[in-house]
């Protein structure tokens, strides 16, 4: 559980006090950072910031909520997709053309009820143009362009994306599945020139790949979105957050961005003194809420060594401008302090000046054997006394078949948020947040009267 550094999911449910609830993890919210070539939020007044684009044809244009309802924070083009609508989003940008990397990764969000032109049955046009990359060869010939992509594929709504070469050769995937339903839709488009494959998710879930050209022509510096350089093709329908990272993204990455799950980690003493290289790590990971384990002293000079980093941990992490709270490990053995004592101990291994800064204190319930059910019932129900009366939220940490050979089952505390364990991820390689792609079963294992929880920890194995 708590023992090593992990990554923690919240849910999109609220605890009990909101001036201290977990920061949230929205599905598929785009945060730009050092990996970024590109970023547009389309949000009202100016769907050109922050790139300096510039809008042909604007009266085409107009804003309208995004997918959580945020007013004013998608665009709507109301073109036709045939070779006279005259609209596109054009920009300027020398990142993507400078960049030392043939590797990227493309996402948008869509919404779109209208087929292009005439549908399935049309002949002149057929498709949406979402965004162009032109190529510094001139050759600017359907895909012999250095990226462009639609949707589209003869009318039926089918999102497709090619990438010209060098060597005359064409990469280019067509889905099978259509997004023109009416509904919110994300596009990521991972072009692996290590491994010439483009890959396809659409809503965080792999589409398909194809086969890319080695070497790919090189990009001119002007991009042209939701509408093809020419003005034809353009989009009728909403678009929201067009982005490229100078990478190829991995199943994982895509799952973290696309289900929120990325930007809560919990850390113990085992990590040391957080450097400024390690903070800027998980800040590149998309990290914005640090869980610190609080230890408890104890007569092995350890425990002092413990509690003496997990001041420099909060410390630092608060001075960094990261969210943090704090978790508190019981234990329910015969010999244990009382629950009182244990929170009380936990929450001085805070530094005191930095208490009113700690959002919460989850209580760590999975330790066994214990001395009784009905002890650790007593232990937990003094320990979230203490730590209500230290003014915090207290958060219960466990699983289902820990809660039930610790408690027996009680249903004692399910006014209490629940956070439980996930799976691991299944292969490492992206330190502290891993690669592999973590299961996103929905809360079936209800326990302590609990239905909901407000997180779901996964860690780095």
């Amino acid at each position: 559980m708590f023992r090593k550094r992990r990554l923690l999911s919240i849910l999109p449910v609220l605890i009990s006090a909101a001036a201290i609830r977990p920061a949230a993890a929205q599905p598929g919210v785009y945060r730009p950072n050092s990996n970024t070539l590109f970023y547009l939020p389309m949000d009202s007044p100016n769907a050109g910031a922050p790139e300096g684009c510039t809008i042909s044809n604007p009266g085409l244009l107009s804003y309208v909520p995004d997918r959580f309802g945020n007013a004013d924070s998608a665009i709507q083009a109301s073109a036709t997709g045939s070779p006279y609508d005259q609209f596109y989003i054009v920009c300027s940008n020398s990142t993507i053309a400078a960049s030392p990397r043939t590797s990227f990764t493309l996402g948008y969000w869509v919404q779109i009820s209208q087929f292009p032109n005439d549908g399935a049955d049309c002949t002149v046009g057929c498709g949406y143009r979402m965004f162009t990359i032109l190529a510094t060869n001139g050759d600017n010939n359907g895909c012999s362009k250095y990226l462009a992509m639609d949707i589209g594929s003869g009318g039926g709504g089918l999102p497709d994306a090619c990438q010209g070469g060098v060597n005359g050769n064409v990469g280019q995937f067509i889905s099978s599945t259509s997004v023109i339903d009416g509904t919110w839709h994300n596009l990521v488009w991972v072009f692996d020139h290590t491994n010439d494959l483009i890959t396809f998710y659409l809503d965080g879930v792999e589409n398909g790949t194809a086969p890319l050209p080695d070497p790919p022509y090189t990009p001119q510096n002007t991009q042209f979105v939701a509408g093809a350089e020419n003005g034809s093709f353009a989009l009728n329908g909403d678009m929201d957050d067009v982005w490229i990272e100078n990478h190829a993204w991995t199943p994982g990455e895509v799952a973290r961005y696309h289900d929120g799950i990325s930007n809560v980690i919990d850390v113990s003493d085992s990590a040391g003194k957080p450097t400024s290289a390690f903070m800027e790590q998980l800040r590149h990971a998309g990290v914005k809420y640090v869980v610190v384990k609080a230890p408890q002293p104890c007569p092995d000079p350890s425990c002092q060594t413990a509690i003496t980093v997990a001041g420099e941990q909060f410390n630092a992490f608060l001075g960094d401008g990261f969210q943090v709270a704090a978790y508190c490990y019981l234990h329910f053995q015969a010999t244990s302090p009382t629950g009182t004592q244990q929170a009380q101990n936990c929450i001085a291994a805070i530094p005191q000046s930095q208490l009113t800064s700690i959002r919460f204190m989850a209580l760590d319930v999975e330790e066994t054997p214990v001395a009784s059910q009905a002890d650790a019932i007593g232990v937990i129900s003094d320990a979230i006394a203490a730590v209500t009366n230290a003014g915090k939220q207290a958060v219960i940490y466990t699983s289902s078949s820990l809660w039930s050979a610790i408690t027996g089952n009680t249903n004692q505390f399910m006014s209490y948020p629940l956070w439980t364990t996930g799976g691991s991820f299944e292969d490492g390689g992206q330190q502290y947040c891993g690669n592999g792609v973590p299961s996103l079963t929905p809360f079936t294992a209800t326990f302590g009267g609990w239905s909901t929880r407000v997180g779901k920890q996964y860690y780095y194995g």
